[in-house]
């Protein structure tokens, strides 16, 4: 009976320990700390990735290109958020269109050639140097010149990364 007692006893135990889960060991921890010392992501020994509810994740994302080869081109909604690489060898236009919530073009020159990026109406201004209502940006014609534009509030957008020179082109 002493016998028996000890292996339900035995057995007992094992069940408890197994039925207990025990704790993951984090085997990466990375993010900022917060005030705690806690970091903002970790990853644990069963490859589970947690985050604080503070904590934010921001990722690039490849994007569509599209050559234009035409020499004026019209922006479209369709048309945000592609790089779209001028590949003409003369002066390119791209007309954007009504400045709008979430929209986002970026434009570079492949060629070497002048690339002008124009508001669709003088209602719309691109928010760089001195431009009024209505005016255009020039870049200065170098292979790769390039601007990533973006709707920064109505009737307003505004340059978030350029490269080259840019001026101020007038109104068209």
């Amino acid at each position: 009976m002493r016998r028996l007692l000890t292996v339900y006893g035995l057995i007992l135990a094992v069940f408890f320990v197994l039925a207990v889960p025990s704790q993951a060991e984090t085997v990466a921890a990375f993010g900022r700390l917060d005030t705690s010392g806690n970091p903002a992501f970790t990853i644990d020994d069963s490859h589970v990735f947690d985050a604080r509810s503070d904590a934010k994740i921001q990722a690039r994302t490849v994007r569509d290109m599209e050559l234009i080869t035409a020499t004026e081109e019209t922006l479209t909604s369709a048309d945000s958020g592609k790089v779209l690489i001028a590949t003409a060898t003369s002066t390119t236009t791209f007309t954007l269109p009504d400045a709008a919530e979430d929209l986002e073009f970026s434009i570079v020159a492949g060629e070497g050639q002048t690339v002008k990026v124009d508001p669709a109406t003088t209602d719309d201004t691109i928010y760089y140097l001195t431009l009024d209502g209505g005016d255009e940006i020039d870049s200065a014609g170098a292979s790769a010149d390039s601007v990533t534009i973006r709707y920064y509030k109505a009737n307003t957008w505004i340059p978030v990364q350029m490269k080259g020179s840019w001026t101020d082109g007038g109104s068209s």
